[in-house]
């Protein structure tokens, strides 16, 4: 039975679908993640219109069920299945100074942030000081309470640089909710928040490097590692540690998917040809370019998921590329920690073109920022010519049979 991913979202909101139908739908993730951010986006014009800007409790309490009885019968087919948790959070708007004023006082000095620049509970004469200054609800900066349906308020977010195209925010938690796994679920919401209410392509947030459970509940919900700011946070009393800066694009918020990060992408040489064949550096090509590549010497391994082929070779130390008149015909890649090892990964040449140079040439020019690297390895299959390729190129068989005084050993 097919059932359309919009008419079920707004289903929810409204209670019309069957219980069965809906767990049958959210026990794929692909659907689900779709569902739950047109649920998202539905709750909002539907509370906006009403006047009210917190979440809806019946689509707390109808889809929280849901997920988790889909997650008990379909676990297996859940890469992040929607928790019991997940669905559990709203976002209030905060009234600074009305009817939150005294609220905010009692969490900013009855709790410490030890990863946050000022780590101890506030004073009431600080805490009075920053609600006063407006920059909890300006132009710039807008703060919520974050709910549990059961648990009540238990943490606090700042929405920050909102006429800027890349919102940041800051989100603690009180200290009785965390390590349990709120985190999660509370940057989700938050997420589901900006990228709802908001015109907005990315979201952003830093933190301290020591801070382990937050960079883990970046990880968990989505985003990714962007920057590592070096010595940039600072700690009083102790030297400054580092900041590192995650970020999630709407684009990786609707599909569910992340968006690859080309960390290598400095070329190593400019663009050379030699006999109309141009060689170029860390220019990875789209994934239906290297499939075609990968497939046609029959490595079917890689080709049977084309995103983590291209994931690959985009996470390489150094990937070189040949083309012909526009087509690709040839690949290098090597992996590397940059000082004691390099692996050359792979190496492939479209059989039309083969006995040209292509694979010398691509060999050497991928190895060639390494030479200062004392181990060059590679594993290749039992093929005579392969030997007497890597033969000619100064490589020596890690065996007894090769009069080797090292082995190798692989594991596959």
């Amino acid at each position: 039975m097919s059932v359309d991913v919009p008419f079920v979202a707004a289903a929810v909101v409204a209670g019309g679908p069957s219980k069965q139908l809906l767990v049958g739908i959210i026990a794929d993730a692909e659907l689900w993640n779709q569902s739950r951010r047109l649920l998202a986006t539905e709750l909002h014009h539907s509370s906006t219109a009403a006047g009210n800007d917190e979440h809806s409790g019946f689509r707390d309490a109808v889809v929280e069920r849901i997920a988790f009885e889909a997650h008990c019968q379909h676990s297996s087919a859940l890469i992040y299945p929607v928790s019991l948790v997940t669905m559990s959070i709203s976002l209030s708007r905060l009234d600074p100074n009305g009817a939150d004023r005294s609220g905010l006082i009692e969490f900013f000095t009855s709790n410490d942030f030890p990863f946050h620049v000022h780590a101890e509970p506030w004073t009431v004469a600080k805490a009075v000081e920053v609600i006063g200054s407006g920059v909890l609800r300006n132009q710039e900066n807008e703060a919520f309470w974050l709910r549990h349906d059961t648990l009540g308020v238990i943490g606090y977010v700042r929405l920050e640089d909102l006429t800027d195209d890349t919102p940041m925010f800051d989100l603690r938690l009180g200290k009785e909710f965390r390590g349990r796994g709120l985190g999660i679920a509370c940057l989700r919401a938050v997420t589901d928040h900006v990228f709802t209410t908001l015109n907005v392509d990315r979201f952003e947030g830093h933190t301290r490097d020591d801070n382990i459970a937050m960079r883990s509940t970046f990880v968990r919900a989505g985003w990714s590692k962007e920057a590592h700011y070096r010595r940039a946070w600072p700690v009083r009393g102790q030297a400054p540690r580092d900041s590192v800066a995650y970020a999630i694009l709407r684009e990786e918020w609707e599909s569910g998917s992340s968006v690859d990060v080309h960390w290598h992408d400095l070329p190593m040489f400019t663009p050379h040809v030699e006999e109309d064949v141009e060689f170029t550096s860390n220019s990875v090509s789209e994934a239906t370019e290297l499939v075609d590549l990968y497939r046609s010497v029959g490595w079917t391994a890689y080709t049977q998921n084309p995103v983590t082929l291209r994931s690959s070779v985009l996470s390489s130390a150094h990937v070189v590329s040949a083309r012909l008149n526009g087509e690709l015909i040839g690949l290098a890649r090597v992996v590397s920690d940059f000082a004691s090892i390099v692996y050359l990964q792979d190496v492939l040449v479209h059989p039309n073109h083969h006995r040209r140079g292509v694979g010398r040439q691509l060999v050497t020019r991928v190895l060639a920022p390494f030479g200062a690297v004392r181990q060059k390895v590679l594993l290749t299959d039992t093929d005579p010519g392969q030997t007497a390729f890597y033969d000619s190129l100064g490589f020596a068989e890690a065996s007894a049979a090769g009069r080797s005084d090292v082995r190798g050993f692989v594991k596959l």
